[in-house]
């Protein structure tokens, strides 16, 4: 296809990602100013402005497969689930303050979250409908030795394989 530019204004954008639906997009995580909070911003694929979501957010967040919603780390505690479209945000409490949003199911009826900065490497699943949380893989290779921490893991969406970077 064609690329095209899409005029980021003021903001200083740190991460994209495509939203995968029939009207299409591109959700940022970006900042105003220097200082200021990262919040997720969408563009949507008409050209208008574009349009804050609401979140102030960590390094970690992920567009559900039907680009309806988005998950989000917004506090050390905290991952946030919000409309595209607009709405009120459901949070959910996590009790490690080193996990963050890795992705979400095929079926997105849950979120992978990693357990970074730990070893072995770890990946938790969130049930979206009851908000549980429970270690889904515990990973580490055969010959672990000077292996200190797990850098990142990232799940398949379909949960049959992984990769993580130590």
């Amino acid at each position: 296809g064609l690329s095209r530019k899409i005029e980021t204004s003021t903001l200083h954008v740190e991460r994209a990602a495509f939203v995968p639906s029939s009207r299409g997009g591109v959700i940022v995580r970006a900042r105003e100013r220097p200082g200021d909070p990262y919040r997720l911003w969408l563009f949507e694929g008409d050209g208008s402005k574009p349009r804050d979501l609401g979140l102030d957010v960590f390094p970690s967040w992920a567009i559900s497969p039907d680009g309806r919603y988005v998950a989000a780390k917004t506090a050390v505690d905290t991952i946030s689930v919000v409309a595209v479209a607009g709405g009120p945000r459901r949070d959910v409490q996590v009790t490690d303050v080193n996990i963050g949003v890795s992705r979400w199911s095929t079926d997105g009826r849950s979120l992978f979250l990693n357990l970074a900065l730990r070893w072995p490497c770890e990946i938790h699943r969130l049930d979206l409908a009851t908000g549980k949380i429970e270690l889904w893989k515990r990973v580490a290779p055969p010959d672990s030795t000077g292996i200190v921490q797990c850098a990142s893991i990232v799940p398949s969406a379909d949960g049959r394989s992984y990769a993580y970077t130590v």
